[in-house]
């Protein structure tokens, strides 16, 4: 659209030739997310052209699914009941004096520094 118009602005034309070459620029833009949905069947899994040309998938997670628990190869070390907070964050212990600090993410239920 900003081409057409680019080139529309820039010819010698009557003010009837303007607005007739802005009604079929406007007509033929509008079509352009017709065009690019036109392959999008069950067959190829809705995929349009953007998604074939791209490699690329646009997916919904369904309703109602479980996160998966991730067992790691150790055992996180359990900080003791009323062991120091940090924010949201349980502290376990001290890897760096006054530095690093390793503690337990209950939201992501992993360890973090």
């Amino acid at each position: 659209m900003p081409l057409m118009m680019a080139l529309i602005s820039d010819a010698d034309l009557t003010g009837l030739q303007i607005a007739l070459y802005f009604v079929v620029a406007a007509n033929i833009c509008g079509w352009i997310p017709v065009l690019l949905t036109l392959r999008a069947r069950r067959e190829n899994g809705f995929a349009t052209v953007w998604d074939l040309a791209s490699g690329t998938r646009v997916v919904v997670k369904p309703k109602g699914t479980v996160r998966p628990k991730i067992e790691s190869a150790a055992q996180p070390e359990i900080p003791a009941e009323g062991a120091d907070l940090l924010g949201l964050y349980q502290i376990i212990k001290e890897m760096v004096p006054g530095k690093w600090i390793v503690a337990t993410d209950p939201i992501l239920r992993r360890q973090v520094w």
